[in-house]
């Protein structure tokens, strides 16, 4: 009997299809069943999203004579996660290449149960490779997942896939061979993720994580380096001391090989596509050559590589943002617009801060435009400290918020937008964008878009805040 409710949510969860095979954590299954078809050695790259994005498994073949397996597929599962289930098929003669992103997230302990839940498709034997403290997590995230999959399952809720983001985006290589031939980020950047050198940024516990899985593998029999990831140059706000005493720290921390330099992985913003991290279809070769470099170099071989690198490629002029009376969501509003402090971004403004009569407010529609310029994005702790605010809704013109932005806003429970797609507006990964808000805070999206917004790269993070409204 105390069994019994427990033997039925595992039944439940075993016996509905997932019904998240075709979005982009679906992808998770295929990586891990290459990893374990190739019995030869082999090079194994394990990372996040800038692995899958910034690999040609195909090229690293060609110029290493060894089957490369791509095994990085998104921020959101973390690092640790894809370690733990790189585990499957280590062996005698292989190369690992440990290579996260330089950021505060994808150098820590941190794991999504409901991302995993949806990626490992049910597969026991990926579920078996995690932590205890993982898996119990993943336990704990059941009701919800079998809530959503069955609703999924049934008809009553929706997963629609659009862009690069779903699995079809993937190949035979598990590379994202999706066509992305320049970069669509409206400044060649973002700047809502900085990317900052700082060891202050990377765990304690990540770091000796990391040490022990390198031991692992070298029991193995298998060799373990560290590399970086493609990094925009645009976004990187680190200058060279900074970035030297990060090598430093790593070289003084981590029990392995460092085969590369920074500086060798921060290029050009043309070669990038939607992320500060994430290369188009140019900038994957750059990497890949790169990468080709550093493995060779570090085995002894200093044959150059016989990759011919791609031009890099220019962005067309950016479409200008619609005027007030074009905005196809609704009529613009600017009623609000004495509430706000602005700055001066570029060619448009950003909201800044509150006035005083901003910070008492309770209800705010942050304006279309100010003195007849268009406002775009909302800076950091923008609206911080404005304990009386309970709903703020954002129109189409901001296409971009900044992390903390609504920092200590204690009664804040509705920010709605009006954007009907996710790529309309970027925010910070890792819950930013509601980083210091209520606990209860949701963020409403048009109902037809709730599930564009669900599986979006960058919005993923906020699957359990996010809601819909007709």
């Amino acid at each position: 009997m105390v069994l019994a409710p427990f033997a039925a949510v595992v039944g439940i969860f075993f016996g509905i299809p997932n019904q998240y095979t075709e979005t982009y954590v679906g992808e998770l299954t295929e990586m891990y069943a290459r990893l374990c078809s190739v019995e030869e050695p082999k090079i194994i790259v394990v990372g996040g999203s800038s692995v899958a994005f910034g690999l040609r498994s195909d090229l690293v073949e060609q110029e290493l004579s060894m089957p490369c397996i791509n095994f990085g597929l998104y921020g959101t599962i973390g690092t640790k996660a894809m370690m733990d289930l790189s585990k499957a098929n280590i062996g005698e003669g292989d190369i690992v290449i440990l290579a996260p992103e330089t950021a505060s997230q994808p150098m820590s302990m941190y794991f999504n149960p409901d991302a995993m839940l949806r990626a490992v498709n049910g597969d026991l034997s990926m579920m078996l490779r995690l932590g205890k403290d993982d898996l119990m997590e993943m336990v704990n995230e059941l009701p919800g997942y079998i809530s959503t999959n069955f609703e999924v399952y049934t008809g009553k809720a929706t997963v629609d896939l659009t862009g690069v983001y779903q699995k079809s985006s993937f190949n035979e290589y598990c590379d994202i061979a999706y066509e992305r031939p320049y970069n669509v980020m409206p400044e060649l950047y973002d700047s809502v993720a900085e990317i900052r050198f700082s060891p202050d940024d990377i765990e304690r516990e990540f770091i000796d994580y990391v040490n022990e899985y390198a031991a692992y593998v070298r029991e193995c029999g298998a060799e373990i380096y560290y590399s970086f990831c493609p990094m925009n140059e645009l976004a990187v706000v680190s200058g060279a001391e900074e970035i030297a005493a990060y090598e430093n720290f790593l070289y003084e921390n981590l029990d392995m090989e460092i085969i590369s330099n920074a500086s060798d992985y921060i290029f050009d913003a043309q070669l990038f596509y939607d992320t500060n991290f994430h290369c188009n279809d140019a900038g994957v070769v750059y990497r890949t050559v790169q990468l080709v470099q550093d493995i060779r170099r570090a085995q002894g071989d200093n044959t150059p590589s016989g990759i011919e690198l791609p031009a890099i490629p220019t962005a067309p002029e950016p479409t200008p943002p619609p005027a007030e009376e074009d905005d196809p969501s609704a009529p613009p509003e600017n009623a609000d617009a004495a509430c706000f402090v602005y700055e001066k971004v570029g060619n448009y403004y950003a909201i800044a801060g509150l006035t005083e009569s901003g910070k008492a407010r309770e209800s705010l529609t942050v304006p279309y435009s100010y003195d007849g310029v268009l406002v775009t994005r909302i800076l950091k702790r923008a609206f911080a400290d404005a304990t009386a605010l309970r709903e703020v809704t954002i129109q189409t013109n901001i296409n971009q918020i900044q992390n903390e932005a609504f920092v200590r806003c204690s009664s804040l429970t509705s920010i709605k937008l009006y954007h009907t797609q996710p790529s309309m507006i970027t925010v910070g990964m890792a819950g930013g964008l509601l980083e210091g808000v209520n606990e209860a805070c949701k963020v409403y999206v048009p109902q037809e878009s709730l599930s564009y917004f669900q599986n979006d790269y960058n919005w993923e993070a906020y699957r359990s805040q996010l809601r819909g409204y007709e």
